[in-house]
């Protein structure tokens, strides 16, 4: 009995524990890490310890982490891959493939852009051609996939695919831009366990942002930002389809244009959204019969390309500017607008909030940690780390995964 009771408590230990980085922007999904998570700014002539390194295929999907696991969607030739590695040594536990053809029109990177969702033992994919894939996490063994393209004529976008799957109520939850049955799925929801489409609304294209799950006025929503502009969905009890809440035009009067930032909600009802083009960011409060009522909008405050901003303690941390340009840390109030700090002009990257600190990797592989706390910018480490690259990284345990486009690294943050 007490042998029993002790194996009982320790599944429900590591079940919880478990799941330190399972999704895109980590574990609730809004990129701050686990409160558990340390950093140790290294001295003058010490870099961060490396555990691991790898080489890797194409693509920009970030890697998750569950358990003594990390997950990472990448493409090798003509087929692309889920890796499955020992977090420790970086060694593969096991290999899942599935073929793929997509040829960039621009000739950028042809691997998948789209982060995996790692909930109860499954693992959700979603590929730059199309390929909406579960797998099972303990043996990689395929449990369905749903080929997007040919069933419901997603569209491949300037870039090929990207949206991160979001599960919620059973439901995957897809920024699909595509079509069923001669009616719109610009967003959709497919059952977790089998796969099949159970709802889809709006005639929007898809964009290269991921959904987002909040709750709006004591009710759990879905957002979607997508080419044509935010989407909310009421998702209701666990067996229930979602319901559209609100629909709102928000995108680039220009066609050579992206929405890429996820939308990000706070206070309970209002929403931020922001993209580049001559656009900004925007604030919107949504009223309990799903009317939005626009707060705030102003250029220059924080135009996010492709970088979520993170909402912590009050304030909006993000990554200004265009991509082409180079970009600034910044810091502004959520509520007004105003911009508190900024940084001077750096590469463009991804930023994420780790120990009270700004964990910002960018596109030259540099990694940056400032301080999230003051009321200016302070830069306490800055260390090569990787080669060029454009994919978020992961924070587990207080080591941080991170790829560039020919190799995957472990680091020791403490």
């Amino acid at each position: 009995m007490q042998k029993l009771f002790l194996t009982l408590f320790s599944l429900l230990f590591t079940q919880g524990s478990f799941a330190s980085w399972p999704q895109f922007l980590g574990p609730d999904r809004n990129g701050i890490a686990d409160e558990k998570t340390s950093i140790r700014i290294p001295g003058e002539t010490e870099e961060f310890a490396k555990l691991w390194k790898i080489k890797v295929g194409d693509g920009r999907a970030g890697p998750v982490v569950y358990g003594n696991k990390v997950l990472l969607h990448h493409r090798i030739d003509n087929e692309e891959i889920l890796d499955a590695l020992e977090a420790e040594t970086g060694k593969t536990i096991w290999r899942a493939s599935h073929p793929c053809t997509y040829v960039d029109s621009y000739g950028m990177d042809s691997g998948p852009k789209s982060t995996p969702t790692i909930i109860d033992g499954k693992i959700y994919t979603y590929g730059i051609q199309g390929l909406l894939a579960c797998t099972d996490l303990e043996t990689g063994k395929n449990i369905w996939k749903v080929d997007t393209l040919k069933q419901y004529q997603s569209k491949k976008g300037f870039f090929g695919r990207c949206s991160s799957p979001l599960v919620e109520n059973g439901l995957v939850l897809l920024n699909l831009g595509g079509r069923h049955q001669g009616k719109g799925a610009g967003v959709a929801a497919f059952k977790a366990d089998s796969g099949k489409l159970v709802w889809h609304a709006t005639d929007h294209e898809g964009s290269y942002a991921s959904p987002i799950a909040t709750t709006i006025n004591g009710k759990r929503t879905a957002i979607f930002f997508t080419r044509e502009g935010l989407v909310g969905a009421t998702l209701g009890k666990p067996g229930t389809i979602p319901s559209i809440l609100f629909q709102n035009h928000y995108r680039p009067a220009m066609h050579a244009s992206v929405n890429a930032a996820s939308a990000v909600s706070f206070d309970g009802n209002k929403v931020f959204a922001s993209t580049c083009y001559r656009v900004g960011a925007t604030v919107w409060e949504v009223g309990k019969d799903g009317k939005l009522s626009q707060v705030w909008k102003a250029q220059d405050a924080m135009d996010s390309h492709f970088s979520t901003p993170v909402l912590y303690k009050g304030r909006l941390y993000g990554m200004h500017g265009r991509q082409e340009d180079g970009m600034q840390a910044r810091c502004i109030e959520p509520e007004t607008g105003k911009v508190i700090w900024t940084s001077g002009r750096m590469d463009s990257g991804c930023l994420l909030v780790a120990d009270g600190k700004l964990v910002i990797l960018l596109e030259s592989g540099e990694l940056i940690i400032a301080d999230a706390q003051k009321g200016h910018y302070m830069e306490l480490s800055r260390r090569q780390v990787l080669g060029k690259g454009r994919s978020y990284p992961a924070i587990s345990k207080s080591r941080l995964y991170a790829r560039d486009e020919r190799n995957m690294i472990a680091l020791k943050l403490n």
